[in-house]
């Protein structure tokens, strides 16, 4: 774009190598600069500097002062003469001069006296940064995509296509923070991001590689049973009635989608969350929990009910069942309301995995709960009223 670049309006920061071949792509430099100075090319006089020999060739490179996209870059093979005062000179036309080689997929061919041209020695290497997991709202610590490039003086472009919403890649480096909505409530828990790398040094054909982010959902607890005290002067550790172990029940609401509940309810009986028949006919019931809010109507009624034909009987739209068949499965960062980690289980609860239970679905008004299980038995239990606080508004 050197024509472009030198109209009379154009002000210029121009720079001169001297290469001792040919080189083979915009934006190759030689070693220092000869020269360097500001100038507008049309209707300027000519400049003179001194070379250490008169081989090889003449890079100028004309950079835009302000950014109307018009740099120019050209490579010119030096021959001299001898001028009037005896001087032993190289002129070079800005204009022209030289194949350049802006748009080459090749070598350069070997130039006059038999010297070859230095071969281009392959594509850059990208270095994949390996698997790693963020959660949503994370500041992360910025990590880096390394590209390698063979020859050296090259100019690689590297870019990143596919990274979750917040983070971006600049100057080698990944940085930012996790949009709160990078991965929602509901399915899935957690999301694989698959992040494609591509470099390209304007030479060979671009290469890529590929890694993946996964964002885990953060969980926020709004109340755990065993640690409140419930009507009926009942407190600790349930069932408060039933034939069913049911033991405790952690409601939370998910950081990046304030407007759910979420609850996982603990069971320590062998009868546990069991599905489908075990050829004992009684044994053929729903399996899973309702939620019931205060009487006289106990309104509303949220019921998350696993069929023993594997469907889902649910009482409320938006009400969804998370418990795959391992129960225990389900990848979540749980916090306290003080924003500390906590584990998936409370301490002393065997980590099995058919004893949890989990259910979502869209906050309401309502404060004070009821939590009633069943297993596929029809063995039942209950934690009676206890008071539930609302996630933040949204």
């Amino acid at each position: 774009k050197m024509p472009d670049a030198a109209r009379e309006y154009r002000n210029r920061a121009v720079t001169v190598w001297h290469c001792p071949v040919e080189p083979h792509h915009v934006s190759q430099a030689c070693g220092e600069p000869v020269f360097r100075d500001s100038f507008a090319f049309a209707g300027s006089p000519s400049r003179t500097f001194p070379l250490a020999d008169c081989a090889g060739w003449l890079v100028v490179e004309a950079a835009e002062l302000s950014a109307d996209r018009y740099g120019g870059w050209r490579n010119a093979p030096l021959s001299c003469r001898t001028d009037e005062e005896g001087r032993t000179v190289a002129d070079v036309d800005t204009g022209g001069g030289g194949d350049g080689w802006e748009d080459s997929r090749f070598d350069p061919p070997v130039r006059g006296g038999g010297e070859e041209v230095v071969a281009d020695t392959g594509p850059p290497v990208i270095t994949d940064p390996g698997a790693m997991a963020f959660y949503p709202g994370q500041t992360i610590t910025p990590f880096p995509v390394t590209v390698t490039d063979p020859d050296g003086p090259d100019t690689v472009t590297v870019t990143a296509a596919g990274l979750p919403a917040g983070l971006s890649l600049s100057g080698g480096m990944v940085s930012g923070t996790v949009s709160s909505t990078a991965a929602g409530m509901g399915y899935p828990v957690e999301q694989d991001f698959p992040v494609t790398v591509e470099a390209t040094d304007g030479v060979n054909e671009p290469v890529t590689a590929s890694f993946t982010i996964k964002v885990i959902t953060t969980w926020i607890l709004l109340v755990d049973s065993a640690e409140v005290t419930r009507n009926l002067g009942r407190t600790g550790n349930g069932p408060d009635a039933g034939s069913f172990g049911l033991r405790w029940v952690r409601w939370y609401y998910d950081a990046g989608a304030p407007t759910t509940t979420i609850t996982q309810a603990y069971v320590e009986a062998g009868d546990a969350f069991s599905l489908g028949t075990t050829g004992n006919a009684p044994r053929d019931k729903a399996t899973g929990c309702t939620y019931t809010g205060p009487l006289p109507d106990r309104s509303p009624i949220i019921t998350g009910n696993r069929r023993p034909n594997g469907t889902d009987y649910t009482t409320v739209t938006g009400t969804r069942i998370l418990t795959p068949r391992d129960y225990s499965s389900l990848s979540v960062r749980r916090l306290d309301n003080m924003g500390n980690e906590i584990s998936r289980l409370r301490t002393g609860s065997a980590d099995v995995s058919n004893r949890l239970w989990t259910v979502s679905w869209t906050r309401t008004s309502v404060t004070s709960w009821t939590t009633r299980c069943n297993n596929n038995a029809n063995n039942g239990g209950q934690i009676y009223y206890m008071d539930v606080p609302l996630p933040p508004s949204p």
